[in-house]
């Protein structure tokens, strides 16, 4: 009998080392996602929290006092009811010795649900160009793309916002995904927003007018 109770006290003490031992995934920092955990991780996807982006870096500096300034550009609606919104975003010390520019682009998956799934992606500044033109480029695409039969295009940046040219029900979508990693749990959240490509124009667009106010604080 003794030796039983021994035995048993034994599996307690190995079980409760295990949960205790059961480390999370450092969080990225600056990420503020909502409630969706849960969901399928996107193929390739890596569970690794990626480096901070420049503005995220800036804005989670401590013993500093951060100024975070946003002017919202455009909010875009796609067309599987999800939505997208893009923001001019500047970051700065309260003595303006130092700052940081860029975007912030609002994923919204099925923005009717009040339980939708919702991501903020940081685009820097010296990312702005690049971006812009890829999502040009992306809606352009088309069948001749590749010698292959089927094809699909991906361009993402630092901050984990990914865009798409891919085939669904017989034509081509471009699919806007937001990534974040959750503070609480260090676990991915992702939300989407889907395009017919000749919208993509529209989004260059936007991006465009979020250069061009970021631009203009020079003169201020």
């Amino acid at each position: 009998m003794r030796l039983m109770k021994l035995a048993a006290l034994s599996i307690v003490c190995i079980v409760l080392f295990s949960v205790s031992g059961n480390g999370q995934t450092p969080a990225r920092e600056g990420a503020q996602p909502p409630e969706g955990e849960g969901m399928m991780v996107p193929p390739g996807f890596s569970m690794t929290p990626p480096p901070l982006t420049r503005l995220e870096a800036f804005g989670s500096q401590r013993g500093v006092l951060v100024i975070k300034g946003f002017t919202e550009i455009a909010h875009i609606n796609g067309d599987d009811g999800s939505g997208i919104r893009v923001v001019a975003v500047q970051f700065a010390d309260a003595g303006h010795k130092a700052r940081e520019r860029g975007l912030a682009i609002h994923v919204v998956q099925n923005a009717n649900n009040a339980d939708s799934a919702q991501t903020i992606s940081y685009v820097d500044e010296d990312e702005i160009d690049a971006l812009i033109e890829n999502v040009g480029a992306l809606g352009k695409l088309e069948a001749g793309a590749t010698p292959m039969e089927l094809f699909e295009a991906r361009y993402q940046t630092r901050g984990e916002l990914e865009l798409a040219n891919v085939t669904s029900g017989g034509g081509r979508l471009i699919s806007v995904r937001g990534a974040q990693f959750s503070p609480a749990t260090g676990q991915p959240v992702f939300a989407t927003a889907s395009f017919f490509p000749g919208r993509m124009e529209e989004l260059q667009q936007r991006l465009t007018a979020a250069k061009q106010a970021l631009a203009r604080l020079d003169n201020k």
